[in-house]
C-alpha cells in the first residue's frame, strides 16, 4: 500500500531545531530510498513544510515508519499520514 506523509513545521519546536537544515532527517529519507520503501519525497515550494510517499504493509507500518523520522521524534516537525489508492505509476 501507498502512504502519503505531509510534512508542516511544529509551531512548538524548541529552539535550535532549524526547519530547513535537518541532515537527520535527510538520511532517513535517504535510508528509505536505498530501502525501495520512497516513492518520492521532497519539500514544497510555494509553502511551507513537503511531502512523502512511501510503501508500507498497512496503516500500522506506515505510522510506525513515521515515527522513525528524526524530525518528527524531535518535534521539529509534525505530520499526517493519508493512505493513497494508485492508479497510475
Amino acid at each position: 500500500m501507498h502512504f502519503v506523509f505531509t510534512y508542516e513545521p511544529n509551531p512548538a519546536a524548541r529552539a535550535g531545531h532549524s526547519i530547513s537544515d535537518q541532515p537527520a532527517h535527510r538520511a532517513w529519507i535517504a535510508k528509505l530510498w536505498d530501502e525501495r520503501r520512497l516513492i518520492l519525497a521532497g519539500p514544497f515550494i510555494e509553502t511551507t513544510g513537503g511531502m512523502a510517499i512511501v510503501e508500507a504493509r498497512d496503516r500500522a507500518d506506515a505510522e510506525a515508519l513515521l515515527q522513525e523520522d528524526p524530525a518528527i521524534a524531535n518535534g521539529t516537525f509534525i505530520a499526517s499520514i493519508r493512505a493513497m489508492q494508485v492508479i497510475y505509476k
